[in-house]
């Protein structure tokens, strides 16, 4: 029975075969990630119709905003669905862009003096980031199977 425990995490899960088809922490970023996606591309849109309608904000680029939010979350968006669909795509570029957001989500807590918009964010990337990490999603994403 001792020689049957993971080493990592001292469970007896060896015997546990990773699934076959996406664990639900990994559902659950995928529709996580997809929401994110969905949230900035919407984002962008607002940006590139108040530019159209001349509208100015000093310090702010509307379009080459609207196409950096373009560029960072249409691809999160698409691995969130991939996620959603069982595929192994996105873990990375959904660590990368949690892990880019804590910052974004301290800066509204301090400097920027928006606690609610800093506690929606956090209730977003938080959960993400752990469904994302979990030993079991990881596993999943590092088996070999398709």
């Amino acid at each position: 029975m001792a020689d049957n425990l993971d080493p990592l995490y001292g469970e007896d899960d060896l015997d546990d075969p990773v699934p076959t088809s996406a664990p639900g922490t990994v559902l659950a970023a995928g529709a996580l990630m997809s929401l994110q996606g969905v949230i900035g591309i919407g984002v962008a849109i607002v940006y590139l119709v108040l530019a159209g309608r001349g509208h100015t904000e000093v310090g702010l680029d509307l379009y080459g905003t609207a196409l950096w939010f373009l560029l960072i979350f249409t691809p999160v968006a698409i691995a969130g669905v991939f996620m959603l669909l069982g595929r192994k795509w996105g873990q990375g570029i959904g660590v990368l862009l949690q892990l880019l957001l804590i910052p974004v989500v301290w800066s509204l807590f301090g400097a920027s003096d928006q606690p609610v918009w800093g506690m929606a964010l956090m209730a977003l990337v938080l959960p993400t980031l752990a469904c994302l990490l979990v030993p079991r999603s990881t596993a999943w994403f590092s088996s070999r199977h398709l």
